[in-house]
C-alpha cells in the first residue's frame, strides 16, 4: 500500500475534464456561416434573409453556390437554407475524406438535420460514385443517398474502391 498520496491526481483530473469539456464543446458548436452576394435583404421580424447575384455560402469546408439563397432562421439562428442557380452547386467532403459534389436547379439544406436535398438535374459526386436524377437527398451525418428520378430513371456510377481487385477481394 502506498503511503503517499499523490498530490498531482487532483491537478490532472481536473485537466483531463477540462480537455474533454473542450472537445465536447467544440464537437456540439457547427462552424459559422459566412455568405457573400452582390445584394441582401434582411427581414428580422419574419426570420428571413434573401441574398442574391453570385452567392457563395460558406460553413467549415462545405460551400454552397447560387443566384440566390433564402437562408430562414428560427429562435436558435439559421435553420433552413434554400439555394436556386443555374445551377446551384454543394461542395464538401465526407466522413471519409473524399470530395463531394452536388449540383442541381435547386438545393435544400437543414442546417439543423444536416440534410441536403438537390432537385432539377440532381447530380452528385462522392469520390468516384456518381449518382443523377431528379430528386437526390443525402444524409450528411450518416452518408446515406438516396435518389428519385421523376419522369427518367436514376443513374448511379459506382467506381471500385482503391485497392480492390477485379476477383471481387
Amino acid at each position: 500500500m502506498n503511503r503517499h498520496p499523490d498530490r498531482t491526481l487532483p491537478w490532472r483530473l481536473l485537466a483531463a475534464a477540462a480537455l474533454l469539456a473542450a472537445a465536447l464543446g467544440a464537437a456540439a458548436a457547427p462552424p459559422p456561416i459566412e455568405l457573400e452576394a452582390d445584394r441582401v435583404e434582411v427581414d428580422d421580424n419574419r426570420g428571413v434573409s434573401v441574398y442574391e447575384g453570385a452567392v457563395v455560402v460558406t460553413q467549415g469546408r462545405r460551400v454552397v453556390r447560387a443566384d440566390r439563397v433564402v437562408v430562414r432562421n428560427d429562435a436558435q439562428g439559421p435553420a433552413r437554407l434554400e439555394a436556386e442557380g443555374a445551377p446551384a452547386t454543394l461542395e464538401d467532403v465526407d466522413a471519409e475524406g473524399r470530395p463531394l459534389r452536388g449540383e442541381g436547379r435547386r438545393i435544400d439544406y437543414d442546417l439543423r438535420g444536416e440534410v441536403v436535398v438537390i432537385t432539377g438535374e440532381a447530380r452528385l459526386r462522392q469520390g468516384g460514385d456518381r449518382f443523377r436524377g431528379e430528386h437526390i437527398e443525402y444524409r450528411i451525418a450518416d452518408g446515406r443517398i438516396r435518389a428519385e428520378g421523376g419522369d427518367a430513371r436514376v443513374h448511379i456510377l459506382l467506381a471500385p474502391r482503391e485497392g480492390a481487385t477485379g476477383d471481387g477481394r
